[in-house]
């Protein structure tokens, strides 16, 4: 039996913590509000993006969709390499082969530039707005 290291006890309490939160906000249908948005008005790149994985996994995608663009091309990908992360955390590999830690260091920059550029455009353009449809 493998040691618990400390990798895998933060593994486990972020799993453990992301899924707390998604059950009590689709439960009690309550959300963290954006720090972004409250103090400048102003939407950020991850505006909405709670509320779209929520819509998501009640299997409504087209107001996923409307909450945040953005979320749609990264879920399978994101979701692919969290899970492999979380394997690799689990069997002990050292921080500095897994491989979402490898893909981040290489394309940071890439990917901040993307949300900054995405986070402009949803405060020019309002159907990039996070919005609730209406039935």
């Amino acid at each position: 039996m493998k040691p618990v290291t400390k990798q895998r006890i933060i593994a486990i309490s972020v799993l453990v913590l992301i899924l707390a939160y998604a059950c009590l906000s689709a439960c009690f249908h309550v959300g963290l509000p954006c720090i972004f948005h409250t103090l400048t008005g102003l939407y950020c790149p991850g505006c909405g993006l709670g509320r779209s994985v929520l819509s998501l996994l009640s299997g409504d995608w087209k107001q996923a969709f409307r909450y945040n663009v953005l979320l749609m091309p990264c879920i399978l990908p994101g979701v692919l390499l969290l899970l492999e992360s979380f394997v690799e955390v689990m069997m002990g590999r050292p921080y500095h082969k897994i491989l979402i830690i490898r893909i981040l260091e290489r394309s940071g920059i890439f990917i901040a530039l993307i949300l900054v550029f995405f986070g402009i455009l949803r405060n020019i353009f309002p159907f990039l707005a996070p919005v609730i449809l209406s039935n």
